[in-house]
């Protein structure tokens, strides 16, 4: 019986590790973080939503940027570091504003719901 409890909260424990999302930090200036994604999920909306629940506070501001193919960036951004970006978060709680918006170049994405 204490096995099968062991094993059950093994498993577990490894299911919960694999829902992290992949991403590290790549720079901060401020309340702005920079973040770095794996190319293959550039056009993931549900992972970039895993990492604002992990990256934000739940009613502070927040302000993220997202980056492909690069280790760290410094402000301000140049244009080699721009063309990387491929998504931006915002969230200000004084004006409502909660909004991710991926960039225009990725596929398909309504020019109201991109940069």
């Amino acid at each position: 019986m204490k096995i099968n409890i062991v094993v059950a909260l093994a498993l577990f424990a490894l299911t919960a590790c694999n829902d992290k999302p992949e991403y590290s930090v790549i720079g901060t200036q401020g309340k702005m973080k920079a973040i770095g994604i794996p190319a293959e999920r550039v056009d993931d909306q549900e992972h970039y939503q895993r990492i604002i629940d992990a990256e934000c506070p739940q009613d502070g501001f927040c302000i993220l940027s997202f980056f492909v193919g690069l280790s760290s960036v410094s402000y301000p951004l140049s244009d080699t570091t721009l063309t990387a970006q491929t998504a931006q978060y915002n969230r200000n709680p004084n004006s409502g504003m909660d909004r991710l918006l991926l960039a225009c170049r990725l596929g398909d994405i309504p020019a109201d719901e991109c940069f």
